[in-house]
């Protein structure tokens, strides 16, 4: 008796899956909406159902699922977020990983991913007082101006202090340079840098 490696044997050929469109590394901007449509071939006939799609928000060093197992149909349609209200942002680094998984009847499969990427601009907030602390969606930033960047056409939702002490001073918001009045404002990015004092 002789005694061997064990053998994996496969039977039949995995599909060969593709992602037809938009290419990898696609920009968008906030609120775009893309169809992916998925195509496949296989040694054996393939419907909606042998197609699975999972979508992940990218950020930094982990991610967010945000489809996850959708199947019965080749093709996807993804919505991107248009403020934190309807999802995340796209501060630092994200972008959408989209990938489609084609399985076959014998258990055999075969996967493509491409990626999305947010067409980035800066939100600059500025102020005359040093000691001023800006919050951009709620959330608090160190004293100082701030450069945040974000993707084109994400709506934020910024807002300065009422007041700042500063040296023994006490020093009273006036207004924003667009000539708004609250100290909270939604402002949504165009296509280039956007500076608030």
């Amino acid at each position: 008796t002789v005694l061997s490696n064990l053998i994996n044997i496969r039977v039949g050929t995995p599909p060969d899956a593709s992602i037809l469109s938009p290419l990898n590394g696609t920009l968008f901007r906030a609120g775009d909406v893309f169809t992916f449509p998925g195509s496949a071939t296989d040694d054996q006939p393939l419907t909606e159902a042998n197609y699975r799609w999972d979508v992940r928000l990218l950020h930094n060093d982990h991610f967010h699922p945000e489809i996850s197992g959708f199947t019965g149909s080749s093709t996807l349609n993804l919505a991107t977020y248009t403020s934190v209200a309807d999802g995340h942002d796209f501060h630092d680094n994200t972008g959408f990983e989209i990938t489609l998984t084609v399985t076959d009847s014998d258990g055999l499969s075969d996967s493509e991913t491409v990626f999305l990427y947010p067409e980035k601009v800066d939100l600059i907030l500025e102020s005359n007082v040093a000691d001023t602390q800006f919050a951009i969606d709620g959330v608090s930033f160190r004293a100082g101006n701030i450069v945040y960047d974000t993707a084109v056409n994400f709506t934020h939702t910024v807002t300065a202090p009422q007041f700042v002490f500063q040296d023994g001073m006490r020093y009273a918001f006036s207004e924003w340079s667009t000539g708004e009045t609250a100290t909270t404002l939604n402002v949504t990015l165009p296509e280039v840098d956007k500076t608030l004092e």
